[in-house]
């Protein structure tokens, strides 16, 4: 188990103090996959290398296991070498002169993790069995692939059984296909090991796929934390809405009376959160794949919007769509067995569940925009 409470970080810089880790808080269980998700500049490789101890926090508290590794307040702190973690790098940090035993044996010959001789060459290769990597364990390691020494690199960090596995974007220097393959075997194997684990990344499709809990990171703070599907379909912040998939959004009026937010294109029905009633307005929001489709015909209902096909692309097992309603265009995926056309005029309906509702203010508006920005920067990497 991993414990991290009321984690803080602060770093100098040219332009004065920096808080790269806010308050951070949250809780890994026994045989978890917890990822820190966020984009660049928000904070998860800052905690991770805390909790590794490649950096010292400015205050807080950090559990392994049974063991306080840091505590601001008691002053104690676990030297990196006495943590019973393991550790995979974005850059795999594979020592070139040495084959892949070698690289892999690196661990049991120094540290706490020193074991007898006679044990070594067992662990060795039991852990380069679980990474399918037997076979090449006399191969010099600059021989290897990409992929295998991503495998190297996970050996050497599950060879002597740590309590805690830490992966910091593991998979960003490989194509897309490997690191498709690779998402899944590490998934695989962190389960069968039953290791608990903390997995950093940017990469929003590697973190809904791979994990048991995401927390979402932004300028150094969780702004949301669950399970993944809660997390995409039930985003509670405006940043997370945008970052963790697309959000279409529509500003209109709320009347807590009649539960109803009133906009230019359609009466939405609609659960009201508590806040509302302060409100004058608020922000309808929904994914794209959160709608149903059909031709327009007759008057338009409630909870849909009438537009007309402004784009079509079709992406194998959907239809992606731009839909254009007045001066508002949504994005909306469709069933590619009922295809429409470029003009045709479409109803979105939208299932009142299916619906975020959010304040219309300038901070909402902010984080709608900082997080879409992070997603399409995202995509560049």
């Amino acid at each position: 188990m991993l414990t991290v409470e009321n984690l803080e970080m602060e770093y100098s810089s040219e332009q004065g103090p920096v808080r790269a880790v806010r308050g951070v808080s949250f809780t890994v269980a026994k045989g978890d996959f917890y990822t820190l998700l966020g984009p660049s500049g928000c904070g998860k490789t800052s905690t991770l290398r805390c909790i590794a101890g490649l950096e010292t926090p400015t205050s807080g508290k950090i559990t392994i296991g049974d063991d306080v590794v840091y505590d601001s307040v008691a002053k104690s702190i676990t030297p990196t070498h006495k943590r019973a973690v393991g550790m995979v790098f974005q850059s795999y940090a594979i020592w070139p002169h040495m084959s892949v035993a070698e690289n892999v044996s690196f661990p049991l010959m120094r540290g706490r993790n020193k074991v007898a001789r006679t044990q070594v060459k067992e662990m060795v290769n039991k852990a380069l069995e679980t990474v399918q990597l037997a076979h090449l364990s006399d191969r010099p390691a600059p021989a290897l692939s990409g992929g295998q020494q991503q495998r190297v690199a996970l050996a050497r960090a599950i060879v002597y059984e740590p309590d805690l596995l830490l992966l910091d974007e593991p998979l960003s220097n490989l194509d897309a296909k490997l690191r498709d393959e690779m998402r899944q075997e590490i998934k695989e194997m962190v389960a069968r090991l039953g290791i608990t684990t903390l997995y950093v990344t940017h990469d929003q499709v590697e973190a809904l796929a791979m994990s048991d809990q995401i927390a979402v990171m932004y300028e150094g703070i969780v702004v949301q934390e669950g399970p993944p599907q809660e997390v995409y379909l039930r985003p509670t912040s405006a940043f997370t809405a945008n970052f963790v998939g697309k959000t279409n959004v529509i500003t209109g009026e709320v009347s807590t009376k009649d539960q109803t937010i009133t906009t230019p294109h359609s009466l939405f029905k609609v659960p009201l959160p508590k806040w509302a009633k302060d409100t004058e307005s608020a922000v309808v929001a929904f994914r794209p794949e959160a709608v149903s489709l059909s031709l327009a015909k007759g008057k338009v209902p409630d909870n849909t919007i009438r537009s007309k096909v402004y784009t079509t692309s079709f992406v194998g097992e959907v239809l992606e769509y731009v839909l254009e309603a007045g001066d508002n265009r949504f994005r909306v995926k469709g069933d590619p067995f009922t295809p429409y056309s470029i003009g045709q005029e479409v109803d979105i309906h939208l299932p009142a569940d299916r619906i975020l509702v959010m304040p219309s203010d300038d901070k909402t508006m902010a984080d709608l925009a900082a997080g879409q920005a992070a997603a399409e920067e995202a995509l560049q990497k």
